[in-house]
């Protein structure tokens, strides 16, 4: 199932606008001019053997030692984008929808993002942006929820 089904599925209310997929979905945003929205961005990580999606702002990284911390684990490590194909069968590489239950991973969610009134993020492919309230996103995600972005990616 591919996340446009899925949110579908789930009668999710979400905008999807296709652009240039030379766009990024924070330069679709700033031409909206639409206020209160934070662009999104999927990391994927392994903890313990497990993958995750930590879902950050599009300008933050994931400090993997708070994650290590808050999920009492042994190990944290990023996985790469080169080897996550084989968990996103319909997304091009590094245009993750930031629904870890869509691809049977766990989601954990930066903090600083459940203050916002909107969240945009790819839509499976680079030509795509989709937006929704963070409402929207937290009831069909179910992200745990903790502090571990820092500014920066």
């Amino acid at each position: 199932m591919n996340m446009l089904e899925f949110l579908d599925k789930f009668t999710a209310d979400y905008q999807v606008e296709c652009h240039q997929s030379s766009l990024s979905v924070q330069e679709v945003v700033a031409g909206r001019h639409i206020s209160g929205v934070q662009v999104a961005r999927p990391v994927v990580i392994r903890v313990d053997g497990k993958h995750y999606m930590c879902v950050v702002p599009v300008y933050c990284g994931v400090d993997l030692s708070v994650v290590k911390d808050k999920l009492g684990a042994q190990c944290a490590e990023f996985v790469d984008d080169r080897d996550t194909g084989g968990l996103f069968p319909c997304c091009q590489v590094g245009a993750e929808s930031p629904f870890g239950t869509l691809y049977g991973l766990p989601t954990l969610m930066d903090a600083s993002l459940e203050s916002e009134e909107y969240i945009a993020f790819q839509g499976e492919t680079y030509d795509k942006a989709v937006f929704m309230t963070m409402a929207e996103y937290k009831r069909l995600a179910s992200p745990r929820i903790f502090s571990f972005g820092y500014p920066g990616n």
